[in-house]
């Protein structure tokens, strides 16, 4: 029985320590328009997406630095070409999941600046 109740006690312990915090819901949405600005801003004839698992790091207040990989897909969708890139954006408030409420400041892909 004391198994049974440790067993519970260690399961309610181990959800309550997954909550989504406010910069978490800001992270996540700075992932998300890093790759709509890349679309946007990068003229290729691959299409690019990012890849992986992104690094987003708040550099200063409401400034987002994101850094990964990204990929390039041909016409016919198999990989052409892997490249690092890095991209500063700026959250200027309100609601995160808004396109409205982030500003692009600049894109490296490799050692090149795209914007």
């Amino acid at each position: 029985m004391k198994i049974l109740y440790i067993l519970l006690l260690t399961l309610i312990t181990a959800t309550g320590c997954n909550r989504i915090t406010d910069q978490d819901k800001i992270n996540t949405a700075a992932i998300h328009f890093a790759g709509d600005f890349i679309t946007e801003n990068i003229q290729s004839s691959s299409s690019l997406r990012i890849e992986g698992r992104p690094v987003v790091k708040n550099e200063a207040d409401s400034a987002y630095y994101i850094s990964g990989s990204l990929e390039g897909f041909s016409p016919l969708n198999y990989p052409v070409s892997i490249k690092h890139f890095n991209e500063t954006l700026h959250y200027l408030g309100g609601n995160p999941n808004e396109r409205k409420n982030w500003v692009c400041i600049e894109i490296y892909v490799g050692n090149k600046k795209m914007k």
